[in-house]
């Protein structure tokens, strides 16, 4: 396999940079400079550089975690070019993670960068709405309510985590034959019966597209 391109990567960060320093500049300007627009609007102008700081962050982040994570999975592809269950290191141990054993982390990243969006929102526009008693302020909180929604639905996402743990199936034979019988055993902390039993849907697709 051909090793991943840094043109992407290096894009990447590039378009990331203005979003990171903007973010940084202005949060340090809100701290230096005189403020005339009360508490209100610092709480708006920090939610907002912190918002365009952590997008920045993130993506360099990203861009950086994914092309190792590239290198890697093409290291992996050119050691074992007809084994591509050893191409993911959780199968290669003879077992496969749970899709959701991460969801919290990235569920919880979305409400907070969801509600950094919605505080200027909330902070700014809602209060001067108040004051005019203009009924659009309605749908301000609507909007905004997507801020709850987005953290109740991490704190769920953590609550289940804790609950069922890590979840993974171990794998008796490897590589498993398709037509044939797969023996395994699901691992998850579950203190209850399942009456209807546990679906597992197994994964592991090998694509090649000529032509």
């Amino acid at each position: 396999m051909a090793q991943p391109s840094k043109v992407g990567p290096i894009f990447l960060t590039i378009f990331a940079l203005p979003f990171l320093g903007g973010g940084l500049f202005f949060l340090f300007a809100l701290f230096t400079v005189p403020q005339k627009s009360g508490s209100s609007g610092l709480i708006a102008g920090v939610a907002i550089s912190l918002l365009f700081a952590f997008v920045g962050g993130g993506l360099i982040i990203a861009a950086f975690k994914g092309y190792g994570a590239l290198k890697k999975q093409a290291a992996l592809q050119d050691a074992n070019p007809l084994s591509p269950w050893l191409w993911r290191t959780d199968w290669a141990s003879r077992h496969a993670d749970g899709a959701n054993n991460k969801g919290y982390f990235g569920a919880w990243i979305l409400a907070g960068l969801g509600n950094l969006f919605l505080f200027p929102f909330l902070f700014v526009m809602v209060p001067q709405l108040l004051r005019r008693n203009d009924p659009r302020v309605l749908i301000v909180l609507g909007f905004c309510s997507l801020g709850v929604v987005l953290t109740v639905r991490a704190v769920r996402a953590t609550i289940r985590h804790e609950r069922f743990g890590n979840g993974y199936c171990e794998f008796d034979p490897l590589p498993i034959s398709p037509g044939r019988r797969m023996t395994g055993r699901i691992q998850l902390r579950f203190e209850t019966q399942a009456t209807h039993g546990i679906d597992l849907r197994l994964t592991c697709v090998r694509r090649i597209v000529t032509g």
